[in-house]
């Protein structure tokens, strides 16, 4: 998700801290203050957005992403690019999973995306053969890792080569 764009419309980080508790171990907001009759203190605040998994939270009549908020909350300013959770659940705004990414950073530590049948990422089949390719996207553009015989191999490339161009950003990193 992306910073915000104009901080000047945003509440501020202090606004944020009088208003909620974070913590960081569990990525969980609370109520620390009574605001109207649904936010009782303790209660926790905001809910899980169904559309795409993501944690929101209305603050002073706007709606804030939790990751957000906490980033915001944890370092005393709005983040200036996107705030990326390390392993890719949406939901888990604990400060240990946050980190500040570019967009591009961000979309490489993605999940698999639903329609994928080789279940591998950056591999496909090559139509009307039984080889598999391996491409990788490098300043968003295609770059063809090679032809396999199996999905694995290919799968073995595309990871290799995650790793040396993505680094922690990519969602190999560590494992």
């Amino acid at each position: 998700m992306a910073g915000p764009k104009r901080t000047r419309d945003l509440v501020s980080p202090a606004v944020l801290r009088e208003r909620l508790n974070y913590n960081c171990e569990s990525g969980e907001f609370t109520w620390k203050s009574r605001i109207g009759g649904r936010c009782k203190v303790g209660n926790v605040a905001g809910n899980l957005r169904k559309s795409d998994g993501y944690r929101q939270v209305w603050i002073e009549g706007r709606l804030y992403l939790s990751h957000v908020v906490a980033w915001a909350w944890m370092t005393g300013e709005w983040p200036i690019s996107e705030v990326d959770h390390r392993n890719t659940d949406k939901s888990d705004s604990r400060w240990s999973n946050l980190r500040l990414a570019s967009h591009a950073q961000n979309q490489t530590n993605s999940k698999l995306y639903r329609n994928n049948t080789s279940g591998f990422r950056g591999v496909s089949k090559v139509k009307g053969r039984n080889l598999w390719v391996a491409t990788i996207r490098i300043d968003n553009k295609p770059r063809k890792l090679g032809r396999f015989g199996t999905p694995d191999e290919a799968g073995a490339a595309y990871r290799a080569a995650s790793i040396a161009h993505y680094g922690e950003y990519s969602p190999f990193a560590g494992a």
